[in-house]
């Protein structure tokens, strides 16, 4: 009898990334958020991307409305982590069996919805039935005109690290309404101030690292200089009340830890050069947390000590 062998999301996909080649078909392979394929002399961006009952959402608690834009906002976040316009896209969805045509129908109507909302119509998909839970699959063809693509493999030691947004405590309602920031991530790329990118759907703590191994340098976060969400503190106030255990670490450590690893913010991380001019920085709504270094691996600094800072964020079991 075979065994079955335990691997993480990321080592899976890493194991394919080390696989995959550019060439000037596809200049841009596995290991981005979208991937960029060339077809005559434009060059086209696809990704993809699944939400699924028990793991991205509740059916018992979203509306099939609130479950679409999920799934359509997620991969327009991507988008936005590249720096290129959503363009088309196709939809499939595995029902539970025995629903009935009027899920299948709010469904896709609130796709096309918010799809047209960003000039990204729903072109096609297909359907299926099973006796798991709802599952939707979105396919995203994202084009550049003329900016970006931003990968994460340009990263250089100096380049300072920022974030679109506070973050954490998303599970309280943010995780369902992503805001894909294209605006500003084509304003950046257009006026060359980043040289890498990612949308911080794992947290910021596993996905740091990320655009460091891709871009072979390392970085340290400023914890006092991390943007904390209003919502870590509604969440920690529900757990105290439901009387969910004893807290062994600080009020101060618990928000940060939520600030770093919960996942779901979809807010922009951002590596460029220095923004000097602090008016322009505050225009485009950028927090500077951090800075890349020459030295592999990513720190934290905190309370005048600087440590090592472990990746708690999301991470799919296989």
């Amino acid at each position: 009898m075979s065994k079955t062998v335990q691997m993480s999301e990321s080592d899976f996909l890493e194991k394919i990334r080390r696989r995959a080649v550019a060439s000037d078909r596809v200049p841009i392979p596995i290991g981005d958020d979208l991937a960029g394929v060339r077809v005559g002399h434009e060059l086209i961006m696809l990704g993809s991307d699944q939400v699924a009952d028990g793991v991205h959402f509740d059916f018992r608690e979203h509306s099939p409305r609130q479950i679409a834009r999920k799934a359509v906002l997620r991969n327009f976040s991507d988008c936005a982590a590249m720096a290129c316009l959503p363009h088309a896209m196709t939809a499939t969805l595995l029902l539970p069996r025995g629903v009935g045509s009027g899920l299948a129908s709010a469904l896709t109507e609130a796709m096309d919805e918010v799809g047209r909302a960003f000039d990204c119509p729903l072109v096609g998909g297909d359907t299926g039935s099973w006796d798991g839970g709802l599952v939707i699959g979105v396919s995203v063809v994202g084009r550049c005109e003329g900016v970006g693509p931003v990968l994460r493999g340009g990263a250089r030691a100096g380049d300072r690290i920022y974030v679109s947004g506070p973050l954490g405590g998303s599970i309280l309602g943010r995780h369902m309404e992503p805001v894909p920031r294209i605006a500003l991530a084509r304003a950046l790329a257009g006026r060359g101030l980043v040289h890498a990118m990612i949308d911080l759907s794992d947290g910021l703590s596993r996905d740091l690292p990320r655009i460091c191994t891709a871009s072979g340098v390392g970085a340290t976060i400023d914890a006092a200089c991390v943007p904390i969400h209003e919502d870590v503190d509604r969440l920690l106030a529900m757990k105290l009340g439901k009387g969910e255990g004893h807290v062994s670490r600080t009020g101060a450590e618990v928000r940060l830890g939520h600030a770093l690893d919960d996942g779901e913010d979809y807010e922009l991380l951002i590596v460029g050069r220095e923004i000097e001019d602090g008016e322009m920085k505050a225009d485009l709504g950028l927090i500077e947390v951090g800075w890349v270094e020459a030295e592999s691996g990513v720190r934290l600094m905190r309370g005048g000590r600087v440590e090592e800072m472990e990746s708690r964020g999301w991470e799919h079991g296989l």
